[in-house]
């Protein structure tokens, strides 16, 4: 065989180690740690910065379009950001957890947010969740002095963050 033709080995969804060396579907269902949380709440964050810059863009087109020779970018937009990321990022999360427990940033890292029963969020909870998290986004620090590893947002809203790259049909 040359080695352009030689036989890979076949990569499943238990084969990358993660941490602690534990594969993927040792740790299928447990609670998810501070690192994978940060990151997938770091990817959410750059979705919501995507959509208030094509907001912003939209805004300066529309200017562009009516005043053409007078055209500035907009400018002392101060209050106005965290305001619109918050109107922005609320449904985001929030349709993710409610609807299937996923954000962009928690399908890349395995992760889906649960009650602690282990269903979906209902939306009320998951809009209360979403806006805590984008008002209070230290309390995903807690994690560290939890032996649940739950973010203050989890202790108050009772719910959870596991780690699940498999749906359940592929665990039976």
């Amino acid at each position: 065989m040359t080695a352009s033709t030689k036989a890979r080995p076949a990569v499943t969804a238990a084969s990358p180690p993660a941490t602690g060396g534990r594969t993927t579907r040792e740790l299928q269902g447990h609670r998810a740690g501070l690192i994978s949380r940060f990151a997938a709440s770091a990817v959410d964050l750059v979705v919501i910065i995507v959509a208030l810059g094509g907001i912003y863009l939209a805004i300066a087109g529309v200017a562009f379009l009516v005043h053409p020779r007078t055209f500035h970018w907009p400018a002392a937009l101060g209050w106005s950001v965290p305001v619109v990321g918050l109107v922005i990022g609320t449904p985001y999360l929030s349709l993710g957890w409610c609807s299937t427990g996923r954000t962009v940033g928690d399908v890349l890292f395995g992760l889906r947010v649960l009650s602690l029963s282990g269903r979906k969020l209902d939306p009320a909870r998951s809009t209360l969740r979403a806006l805590f998290c984008l008002i209070f986004p230290l309390g995903l620090f807690w994690i560290v002095f939890s032996s649940k590893r739950s973010s203050v947002q989890d202790v108050v809203l009772r719910s959870k963050v596991i780690y699940d790259w498999a749906s359940h049909r592929e665990l039976l």
